[in-house]
């Protein structure tokens, strides 16, 4: 019984902490020791990839949006990687003129990591196939690239209305507002998909993860993982509470994956 109740309060101390005391605490010490990234207006040369698996819906409007981004034409590459698409993705994307790599069924990180070695450009960019940048969230990522120290760069994602039950933009709004706090102390733990810069060298073979293991593996280079609120992506949610249920499963998986088979702790300190 006493190791039960030890138990439960260890646990529920752990859920308080993870919830409420590590976030207060990161954005009081942000007040007192924010540590600044040297931003500049650069513009290296940037390939913008884009995982797809049949999104012929969504496909020519993700790819237009990026070609119109406020950007040097000569300094950008799209490179949409077709995840064993069977719709018309392949088709589309190969009529908007950009390039497409045609790959079997492997999975969205597998895809991934197969589209950076097909790459020499300076910086990689990352984008949802559903997703839409704002017209200056190119230049926003990477100006924060000029800082030597700075290897990733996570944008700003909006979560647009959804029309159905779920309701995550409150929890969302939390997690950006601890994500500025770990940024200003020097570098976040957790990114998201949409909308992300990285150093083409500080990109990790066989990764096992986006969210979570890029800015762990930017620490183990000794590398700052920064947040830049001014680099808007935006997002329709997923419609329902079961459909977010099912998302959260399947990235809960690949952390998972990702802290044992991919040792998301060793090296880091």
């Amino acid at each position: 019984m006493l190791a039960a109740k030890v138990l439960f309060w260890l646990s529920l101390g752990g859920i308080l902490w993870t919830h409420l005391g590590y976030p207060l605490a990161a954005a009081l010490l942000a007040r007192v020791r924010r540590r600044g990234v040297r931003r500049a207006e650069i513009t290296p040369s940037v390939t913008v990839i884009v995982p797809a698996h049949d999104e012929e819906a969504v496909i020519g409007a993700r790819i237009r949006n990026l070609l119109d981004q406020d950007y040097p034409p000569d300094r950008l590459e799209v490179l949409v990687v077709s995840d064993g698409s069977t719709d018309r993705t392949d088709e589309i994307v190969r009529e908007h003129g950009v390039r497409l790599l045609a790959l079997p069924r492997g999975g969205k990180l597998a895809a991934l990591n197969e589209a950076v070695g097909h790459s020499d450009r300076e910086v990689l960019a990352f984008s949802d196939a559903n997703s839409r940048w704002a017209p200056d969230a190119l230049r926003k990522l990477v100006r924060s690239l000029a800082d030597p120290e700075v290897g990733y760069v996570c944008g700003k994602l909006v979560l647009e209305r959804a029309d159905g039950t779920n309701r995550e933009g409150a929890y969302w709004r939390y997690e950006l507002w601890l994500r500025e706090s770990e940024s200003a102390l020097g570098s976040i733990t957790g990114g998201n998909g949409a909308v992300y810069a990285v150093r083409r060298e500080n990109w990790p073979q066989g990764l096992l993860g986006q969210d979570l293991a890029l800015p762990v593996a930017m620490a183990k280079r000794r590398k700052r993982a920064v947040y830049d609120p001014e680099a808007v992506a935006y997002e329709r949610p997923v419609a329902s509470l079961e459909d977010e249920y099912g998302r959260k499963q399947r990235m809960f998986v690949w952390a998972w994956r990702d802290v044992f088979r991919g040792r998301m702790l060793r090296g880091v300190g």
